[in-house]
């Protein structure tokens, strides 16, 4: 089945949300700070779902204690 970009970066933007959590606090330092880079690397297919995975995750993250 054949997606619009509108779905994919809604798919995208609830997976972020949901899978944030996970890989954000893998690589964090104790005082918050990051290990290393996080890179998305995606097809031509895949870029909506990518920027919507990003901003999922941006959202989540700007709304968690740390």
């Amino acid at each position: 089945m054949n997606y619009s970009v509108a779905d994919g970066k809604d798919v995208g933007l609830n997976a972020g949300k949901r899978y944030a959590r996970y890989f954000l606090f893998a690589y964090q330092n104790k005082n918050g700070s990051f290990k290393e880079a996080i890179k998305i690397i995606t097809h031509s297919m895949g870029a909506a779902y990518a920027k919507g995975f990003i901003v999922g995750s941006i959202a989540w993250s700007t709304y968690q204690p740390y």
